[in-house]
């Protein structure tokens, strides 16, 4: 059983918690979008994601959100999969891991 000041101490760390992970999401999306604007500084418009799908889903949320002109024409979770991929009219490949 927690005290009340027990629930408060709790509560605090678990607000300390979330708000830690905030910002690290909001880095990441940072990371993402730098990234990607460098590719359209390079003329990249079409990219193979491959890595795992949470991260693609983040890439494609900074693409919409940011109106980036790129297109994430084909996905695969590993490298092993490229092989089984159209890449005839692919500009780059976006390499990620967890």
């Amino acid at each position: 059983m927690l005290t009340p000041k027990g629930i408060e101490t709790k509560s605090k760390l678990a607000v300390s918690f979330v708000m830690a992970k905030i910002e690290e999401y909001k880095n990441i999306q940072t990371r993402i979008e730098m990234c990607l604007l460098s590719m359209v500084q390079d003329k990249i418009q079409n990219i193979i994601f491959t890595g795992p799908v949470m991260i693609m889903d983040s890439v494609d949320a900074v693409i919409t959100k940011h109106n980036i002109p790129i297109h994430i024409s084909g996905f695969c979770e590993n490298w092993n999969e490229l092989s089984q991929i159209n890449t005839n009219k692919v500009d780059a490949l976006l390499l990620s891991d967890d």
